[in-house]
């Protein structure tokens, strides 16, 4: 039985106060959830201004 490798497709670090950085490694059908769920946990503890969208290398 194989089982299932998760692949992370959104990484977050915060920058600046008020600024977090995305970075979408791929598309996937969990991207947007784990994209909202990043802005979220950031907004409990920031109030958020801006946010840099990396795509680069993005298949």
């Amino acid at each position: 039985v194989r089982g299932t490798i998760p692949i992370i497709s959104v990484k977050s670090q915060s920058l600046e106060d008020g600024y977090m950085y995305l970075r979408l490694t791929g598309f996937k059908e969990s991207t947007t959830k784990n994209m909202r769920e990043k802005i979220r946990d950031y907004q409990k503890d920031h109030t958020l201004k801006g946010i840099v969208l990396d795509l680069r290398n993005n298949p």
